[in-house]
Parts: C-alpha cells; sequence; structure tokens
C-alpha cells in the first residue's frame, strides 16, 4: 500500500506539469502557427516567469524551434520544387545556355530565378510567420534565461544582429544556402537566398574596442540610404520592444 501511494505522489508531479502545457496551448491558441499575433502576442498571455512554470517555457521554446525548422523546410522545399520545373522548362536550350551571361550553371535564366526568390520567398507570408517565430524564440530564450537566473539578461549572440535589425529597420534578415538535387542531371545545384544578411553589420556602431553597441541606433544619414528587402508586418513591433528594451536597456 505504501509503495502505490508514493507511486501515486510522485508521478502527481508529472502529470500535472503536462496538463498545464496541454491547457496553456489550447486556450493561447500558440499551435495556429499562420497567424501572426498568436505567434508574437498569445491571446491568454504568456506563462509566469517563475520556476513553477519552468517547464511550460521550455516546452513553448522546444516547439517554436520545432515551427522554425518546419517553415524553413516549407520555403526551401517549395523553392527546390521550382527550380526543377524550370530546369524541365528550357531543358531544351539548357546546354547551350549553361554558365552564359543571364544564365546559372545548368541553363536556367538568372531574372527567373531572382523573380521567384523576390516575389515568393522575400514577400512571402512564408517569411512573416519565420520572422515572427524567430521573434517569439527569442523573447523564450530570455525569459527561461531570467528564470534560472535574474542577472542573466542576455539571449545567444548570434541573434543580436537579427533584434537589431527588427528595432531599427522593421525588417528581417536571411541566409539560406540552398542544396537542390536535380535528378536529370545526376547532382546538386547550390543556390544562396540571401535577404540582407550583409546589409546591416556595417551599420552598427562600435566602441573604442570594436565591440558592437547594441543599445544604440544606426548613424541616421547611413540609415536611410539602406531599403529593406523584407519588411515586417507591424504586429511584432510591441515584442521587437519590449525584447530589445530588456536585453539592450536594462
Amino acid at each position: 500500500m505504501k509503495k502505490s501511494i508514493w507511486a501515486l505522489f510522485f508521478s502527481s508531479f508529472l502529470v500535472l506539469p503536462l496538463a498545464s502545457i496541454i491547457n496553456f496551448f489550447v486556450n493561447a491558441d500558440l499551435n495556429n502557427t499562420n497567424d501572426l499575433s498568436q505567434i508574437v502576442n498569445p491571446s491568454r498571455g504568456w506563462p509566469a516567469k517563475n520556476k513553477n512554470q519552468l517547464r511550460i517555457w521550455e516546452f513553448l521554446y522546444d516547439d517554436t524551434q520545432q515551427k522554425i525548422v518546419a517553415v524553413n523546410n516549407k520555403i526551401l522545399n517549395n523553392f527546390y520544387a521550382f527550380y526543377n520545373n524550370e530546369y524541365q522548362k528550357y531543358k531544351p536550350t539548357a546546354p547551350e545556355h549553361a554558365g552564359q551571361p543571364g544564365y546559372d550553371e545548368i541553363g536556367i535564366p538568372n531574372d527567373v530565378i531572382n523573380n521567384y526568390i523576390k516575389n515568393k520567398i522575400i514577400l512571402s507570408y512564408d517569411m512573416q510567420v519565420f520572422s515572427a517565430l524567430s521573434l517569439r524564440s527569442y523573447y523564450i530564450e530570455l525569459s527561461i534565461n531570467k528564470i534560472n537566473d535574474p542577472t542573466n539578461n542576455t539571449i545567444n549572440p548570434n541573434e543580436y544582429l537579427s533584434l537589431w535589425v527588427m528595432k531599427y529597420f522593421t525588417a528581417g534578415i536571411y541566409y539560406q544556402w540552398a542544396k537542390i538535387w536535380v535528378p536529370d542531371l545526376g547532382r546538386t545545384v547550390e543556390k544562396p537566398i540571401d535577404i540582407d544578411f550583409y546589409t546591416f553589420g556595417s551599420l552598427v556602431k562600435q566602441d573604442s574596442d570594436g565591440n558592437p553597441i547594441w543599445s544604440e541606433g544606426p548613424d541616421e544619414a547611413a540609415a536611410a540610404k539602406v531599403k529593406p528587402l523584407l519588411k515586417l508586418d507591424p504586429i511584432m513591433n510591441k515584442l521587437i520592444n519590449t525584447i530589445y528594451d530588456e536585453l539592450f536597456l536594462n
């Protein structure tokens, strides 16, 4: 009898947190990945930032990372399908055009590829979702770090530039080296998908030791010359400001 009572006692600690996680997800609609508002501003709000809710925060972080991977794979898989379809279209003339000015290495017109990247990737809703999920990931990461250590007001430094660009340009950055398998050729073609990845780094001010000053914005004259490719939906602004202020100003 004692053994069964203790088993029930300890199992309750495993069941209750999981039930809390499920309850939070159902009521906050966080599974609606395509709703930008629910991604960055859950209708029921965020969990409390304390040790009792840490498992929920960790669950949210893992879930967000999985969603980021899923939407990124969707973007890439659509690009792979597009590229192979275009090869079939230009296949009769591809050998004579391959590597020539205006064409890529297998004979597809560069303008066709660039137009797809602009209209179907940069300007796509999927890229807005990717950016919103990235932003949510930053907030959850910061919250977990502060729960574990109230003095740890940080996230991964590799994410600082992305957040800084979001703050001062309401824009996103993205880079992916796409490796496209072309069955008809029995080879892989590699293409960069670069959305302003190298555009903003030089605009971040530096201290006397060459360290970036993330708490300050760019020089206004220099910033005015930049025209971001990926403008973010303004619905992300509130969370952007919240994270930025907690991370760099507090």
